[in-house]
């Protein structure tokens, strides 16, 4: 594909009306620019003839363009905007094929229940057309899924009107899920050492062997992952949740995504409709096998075979269907004026589809009345379904998502922070045992606020008080801001040489600021930040800062950059209070963790001496989560004392020194300041 060339794609699924409406003003916009327009058909019809072309004229037969698209994805010049994610269920691929087969095209049927091994053969041609078949191309090569600007910002500016307000009072709405037995409860995942083959089998309860697949290639360092669900415990979930519904007069509704989850959803699908019609379906279950029923194509395949059956039998079999759904609770419904409820079809409802709708529709389904009902939104595994919990929650307690006034979060960010997580997670190893004695740490705060002092800084000064009779060396600094505390910070000296020789630096400084006439410390110190944050005076915010060595006491104190030659023990060092400057003099000193407790949060970090960052800012964790290693905001609310925070922060800081990356390190933020130019103030 040439650079110039926009593929676009053509469906027979709702998104048809784009192709219909916008290609033709998309022609118009780039007309004369030298980009030129082509299609590819990738509609389930498309799929299907290309998947079967040996029975077709060459009039007839249409390209594998979804292949193509896929090995387009993986050029680098290739750019996949989005393309309609379309997806098949059995029901609608057997409704496709009946259509093609009624216009001439010689393809064949296909067998639900496959005997011979012809038949087997077309049913495994087909599984490549049922399910997604956009999605495995997307992962292929660059995508993006994300809102145009211009986009999002009309429908901010324009939003359509369907919200609907939930109850002022209380809303029964809810999702239902299984607490056990369900895939998220026996995911399991193993990482492979090396290159393999492996194989799926089945073992039956009684121990025999069925091979499923005897070879699957396996490469070195891939996540095998695998999980199930207990079919027993699935129908008494199912049962549960029917009888609620009931004795609550809420709808019932079911959502998953038969169409994607090819394998397992309509099984899950099927087991709901068996236990909501258990009365009637094990009553004939007799003649239902002779009809070819299966349950896991929903109600409609159900009522349309019993044409199979004598027409006294097909009429007690429906006026027993009728009983259940007469004496069951009501049914979510997908179309209330011709009777079509929730259970008829699989793809009739997708979760990532009805669920926004329940959102949007205040907490309602419609009923078979025409008329919007709360629901019991029945999704049996966990993965999903404590998501759209979540998100119901918020609207019960906060009312209906405002259209003008929501963001959204690109699926790049979104990839990027888990991305960060594993990062961080994979670097979690288990390094050579050495003596909690051999760690040297340094400290420094930044973008302080009312919280520092009260919360972040004693956290630290906790653990020195906990670190330092273990023979940790410790080290802090920041001479400009101990300013309205250098008499009580000079009374922790260990000595009477330790403490002149503070005050003599912290003078030194002193005359500095003097000497160039900047006695007047405003917008530098607090900072403009700081005061913000509620700081309001220096002193206020020096007492704050020397929170941070707890009880301890120093030994010495250090020029920029001076070893410390004293032993074990608290060191005070020399250095500026910008952050970068300060972090890089005390790992040139030989400190190797450094601990940055901040209010307002900071990005800094450093390529020779890992930055832990903490905070008990509550907003800071909130909006820069990202860049905190650890959260002890809970002091503040009393749901955790200094001694937990102190531990807290040892368990993180000796995470770090096995090998753990910090934040900082896995944002890539490595700021390094060589030389010290003059005074910070």
């Amino acid at each position: 594909m040439a650079s110039s060339t926009i593929t676009w794609t053509l469906v027979d699924e709702a998104p048809a009306l784009a192709t219909h409406s916008l290609l033709p003003v998309l022609k118009a916009f780039v007309e004369g620019s030298g980009l030129d327009i082509e299609t590819a058909d990738i509609s389930l019809a498309g799929r299907i003839l290309a998947n079967f072309p040996e029975g077709l004229d060459e009039s007839q037969r249409v390209p594998d363009e979804l292949s193509r698209l896929g090995e387009m994805a993986k050029t680098p010049n290739a750019n996949i905007i989005k393309l309609p994610n379309i997806s098949a269920s059995v029901p609608q691929l057997q409704s496709a094929i009946q259509e093609l087969r009624n216009q001439g095209y010689d393809i064949p049927v296909y067998p639900e229940d496959p005997k011979s091994d012809e038949e087997k053969k077309i049913q495994l041609r087909y599984a490549a057309v049922l399910g997604s078949a956009v999605n495995p191309v997307l992962r292929e090569g660059n995508s993006d899924r994300r809102a145009a600007t211009a986009v999002k910002s009309f429908a901010q500016k324009s939003p359509h009107q369907m919200m609907k307000d939930w109850p002022e009072g209380v809303s029964h709405t809810r999702v239902a899920h299984m607490n056990q037995g369900d895939f998220f409860g026996s995911e399991q995942s193993t990482t492979l050492v090396a290159e393999t083959n492996g194989r799926i089998e089945f073992i039956s309860s009684v121990g025999e062997i069925t091979v499923l697949n005897e070879s699957v290639p396996l490469l070195a360092d891939e996540v095998i992952d695998a999980s199930c669900m207990q079919v027993s415990a699935l129908r008494d979930f199912y049962t549960q949740q029917i009888e609620f519904a009931k004795d609550n007069n809420l709808l019932l509704s079911l959502h998953l995504k038969a169409t994607m989850m090819k394998v397992s959803d309509p099984i899950l699908f099927g087991h709901c409709v068996s236990v909501y019609f258990a009365e009637a379906f094990d009553k004939h279950k007799d003649a239902l096998d002779q009809a070819g029923v299966n349950v896991n194509f929903g109600l409609a395949d159900v009522l349309a075979k019993l044409d199979k059956l004598p027409s006294d039998k097909k009429i007690e079999i429906e006026s027993d269907i009728k009983a259940c759904l007469d004496n069951g609770p009501d049914l979510a419904m997908v179309d209330s004026r011709r009777g079509i409820t929730n259970l008829h079809v699989p793809s009739d409802v997708i979760i990532d589809a009805s669920m926004p709708v329940v959102i949007r529709d205040g907490g309602c389904m419609w009923n078979n009345n025409d008329e919007m009902q709360e629901t019991v939104a029945v999704i049996p595994d966990r993965s999903y379904a404590r998501m759209y919990q979540a998100v119901i929650e918020d609207c019960q307690e906060h009312g209906q998502f405002d259209p003008a006034t929501m963001g959204s979060v690109s699926n790049v960010g979104l990839m990027a922070k888990k991305a960060q997580e594993y990062v961080m997670w994979a670097s979690e190893k288990q390094r050579e045992e050495c003596p909690i004695s051999d760690l040297w740490i340094s400290v420094k705060c930044g973008e302080s606020d009312t919280t520092s002092g009260l919360a972040a800084n004693p956290t630290v000064g906790n653990l020195m008080d906990k670190l330092e009779p273990l023979g940790v060396h410790l080290c802090f600094g920041e001479t400009s801001e101990l300013t309205g505390a250098e008499k009580v910070c000079a009374t922790r000296g260990a000595t009477k040489e330790a403490s002149d020789k503070f005050m003599k630096t912290w003078s030194a400084y002193n005359d500095f600021i003097l000497k160039e006439a900047t006695d007047d410390l405003s917008e530098s110190q607090p900072t403009a930040g700081n005061i913000a944050g509620g700081l309001t005076t220096i002193e206020e915010k020096a007492f704050g800062n020397f929170q941070k060595i707890g009880n301890c006491k120093f030994v010495d104190v250090l020029e920029p950059a001076e070893e410390p030659k004293k032993g074990k023990g608290l060191y005070f060092m020399d250095t500026s209070s910008a952050a970068a400057e300060c972090v890089t003099l005390q790992a040139a000193a030989g400190f190797n963790i450094h601990l940055f407790p901040t209010g307002q949060g900071n990005i800094v970090g450093n390529p020779i001496e890992p930055v832990v960052k903490l905070t008990a800012n509550p907003l800071t964790v909130k909006g820069m989560g990202e860049h905190i290693d650890c959260d002890v905001s809970k002091i503040l609310s009393r749901e955790m004392n200094m001694s937990q925070a102190g531990d807290k922060l040892i368990e993180t800081t000796l995470k770090v020194a096995n090998g753990r990356l910090t934040c900082a390190e896995a944002l890539g933020h490595r700021e390094f300041v060589m030389t010290k130019l003059y005074r910070s103030a």
